[in-house]
């Protein structure tokens, strides 16, 4: 946020907004060029395509935007379950939660040629995916690898994405992809059942392999 002060019209930013504008400029110091990924750049411009995501520890991931959804079941490995509850503490069960969301995310690779060279609005109601894929860093290293695969598609098609938290009763949506309830989102979101796309067997298993490493 920012104020403007009425003696001299100068624009004051308050911390949180310096911070984030200063950030990307230390790229630009001097001394030996520094590679700076595609994605990890910011874009003074408005998003193009909006898309909402949610993940299930104990069910599956789902996704829309305009014109396409999808909805996966997760794997025997890719589920939390109580035992991880019992001997996990708070930290690791929202980061494992976190890793989940970018596993939805990750099958942005549904959308084919339609997000190349696009800026995209990504809503998710797991706050600390949506700061994970800001930092394009991680505490928990399978997320890491997630971060670390979508950055790569990314830069590779020209996506940029930026992230957005939504409250979780907003999304009801996207959640009920993650419970593969098609008739209440088809309903809700008034579109036909047959816009439902296929994640990409590719996808999927590179989405794998990066969890299990």
């Amino acid at each position: 946020m920012f104020a403007v002060k009425d003696d001299n019209d100068t624009v004051t930013c308050d911390s949180e907004t310096t911070a984030d504008l200063q950030r990307p400029a230390r790229h630009f110091q001097p001394g030996p060029p520094t590679m700076v990924p595609f994605y990890h750049l910011y874009i003074l411009t408005e998003p193009e395509i909006d898309m909402w995501t949610d993940a299930s520890g104990t069910d599956g991931c789902g996704g829309y935007m305009l014109g396409m959804f999808y909805t996966e079941p997760l794997l025997e490995s890719q589920r939390l379950t109580d035992e991880m509850f019992e001997d996990e503490d708070d930290t690791e069960l929202s980061l494992c939660t976190g890793h989940l969301e970018l596993l939805a995310l990750f099958m942005v690779m549904t959308a084919g040629r339609r997000l190349r060279h696009k800026v995209v609005r990504w809503t998710t109601d797991a706050t600390v995916a949506a700061d994970s894929w800001t930092k394009q860093s991680s505490k928990h290293h399978a997320t890491n690898r997630l971060l670390a695969a979508l950055g790569d598609h990314c830069t590779s098609h020209g996506i940029h994405i930026q992230s957005r938290w939504w409250p979780r009763e907003q999304n009801h949506l996207a959640d009920s992809l993650t419970h593969a309830d098609l008739a209440t989102f088809c309903r809700r979101a008034r579109v036909s059942p047959r816009e439902l796309v296929q994640v990409p067997r590719k996808a999927v298993a590179k989405a794998i392999a990066f969890h299990t490493r």
